[in-house]
């Protein structure tokens, strides 16, 4: 994970399920800087809603910022979503 995801990048770790105002801060962080992407590393469970959460906050930032949707398995398996 830290080769692939972190190294060399800003990284932001929430659960939507139990954190309520990730997407604001989302937001404005987007808003507020100049990314070139935004990838994010979901789990498989039901709850995990953090697609919608990066979705609505890149909606809300103003921005057009190229997103990958990436879903990480219970074996620990990385699947690309489409977007």
């Amino acid at each position: 994970m830290h080769e692939s995801f972190i190294k060399g990048r800003a990284i932001m770790i929430c659960c939507p399920k139990f954190d309520t105002d990730y997407k604001e801060k989302l937001a404005e962080i987007l808003s507020k800087n100049d990314p070139k992407s935004l990838t994010v590393v979901r789990m498989t469970v039901p709850c995990c809603s953090l697609d919608k959460v990066a979705r609505d906050a890149v909606g809300r930032s103003g921005r057009e910022i190229p997103m990958k949707i990436l879903t990480l398995d219970q074996r620990g398996c990385i699947r690309e979503n489409a977007q």
